[in-house]
């Protein structure tokens, strides 16, 4: 309390029950985690521009006067409540496991990373405000919507274990790692989501998951849905495949099945259910080749061509291969 000069003040991993920083009013950073606290006064910190003190007891955390905040981890703490109003500079906000009902962010324009995740119960949560935000974390809550359609630098979301019955990513082109387990999706339109490289989405009803457009796939986890055609013909990144539960999905179309099962872990729950032609498109190769087919030459039943119609007997021939056998009348 004497260091009226202090700028900066770690003290953790201790057994400090409490800690009086009232006198450091020059104080801009403070790492007091992993303690005893079950109470800590930074009210007349209003230099403070960094505070580490997750892991103690705290019950609560009064942040009204440090408007000079610019990152906050105080997660695994016992809050239940945190007012960040008046932290307009903050960028980094650590609040997971800390028995939150509720958090406002709406004030909070410049953050760019948001934790709130498992141990809190969240059942709604507004970040339409937070247009540069990179990460958001804020599964395990109690979620049934999330919109992020206001978040376009969004690259890391993990929202798993809620209960949202829908995700739409389409306008998160920048994201790269989608964690969206154990909820109740029904579809998950990625087509937009190129650059996505771990998407964790087992545990949902997904009766189908098409990845055409996500070739930066490392890691898929997809199990424990209703998926019944797989696609990674085109994935050459991948090193983790998890897809069991898939009680349909038979056949997992890769580009080549000596690689993949030398160099990529596989927990796929079928055996021998890799292939590099699983016939998925079968249909749409023959409905283009009856309705997209251009005829190219004619030949008459002496197997002379002709470039104008005859009656008689005729042979048609095919961009795609196919031959017909007509008789015309004039």
């Amino acid at each position: 309390s004497n260091n009226t000069m202090l700028e900066t003040l770690s003290c953790p991993n201790n057994n400090l029950s409490e800690l009086d920083i009232s006198n450091n009013t020059m104080l801009e950073g403070l790492s007091c985690y992993n303690n005893n606290l079950s109470q800590l006064d930074v009210s007349n910190n209003t230099m403070l521009k960094q505070l580490s003190c997750y892991n103690n007891n705290l019950s609560q955390l009064d942040i009204s006067n440090n408007t000079m905040l610019e990152t906050l981890s105080c997660y695994s703490n016992n809050l239940s409540e945190l007012d960040v109003s008046n932290n307009t500079l903050i960028e980094w906000l650590y609040v997971d496991n800390c028995n939150l009902g509720e958090l406002d962010v709406s004030n909070n324009l410049l953050l760019k990373w948001l934790s709130v995740g498992f141990g809190n119960n969240l059942s709604e949560l507004d970040i339409s405000n937070n247009i540069i935000l990179e990460s958001l974390n804020c599964g395990g809550n109690n979620l049934s919507e999330l919109d992020i359609s206001n978040n376009n630098l969004l690259s890391n979301l993990i929202c798993g274990e809620n209960e949202l019955n829908e995700l739409d990513v389409t306008n998160n082109t920048m994201l790269e790692n989608l964690s969206c387990f154990s909820n109740n999706l029904s579809e998950l339109d990625l087509s937009n989501n190129s650059l996505i490289r771990l998407l964790y989405c087992g545990d949902n009803n997904l009766s189908e998951l098409n990845l055409s457009n996500n070739t930066e796939l490392i890691n898929l986890q997809c199990h424990q849905n209703n998926i019944t055609e797989l696609d990674l013909s085109n994935h050459y990144s991948l090193e983790y495949i998890q897809c069991f539960n898939n009680f349909d999905l038979s056949c997992i179309q890769v580009w080549d099945i000596e690689y993949v099962e030398q160099n990529v872990f596989l927990n796929l729950g079928c055996n021998n259910c890799l292939s590099t032609d699983c016939n998925y498109n079968n249909t749409s190769i023959l409905e283009n080749s009856l309705f997209s087919k251009n005829l190219i030459e004619e030949f008459n039943i002496n197997g002379q061509k002709f470039k104008k119609p005859n009656d008689g007997f005729q042979l048609h021939i095919y961009d795609d291969g196919s031959v017909e056998r007509k008789y015309l009348i004039k």
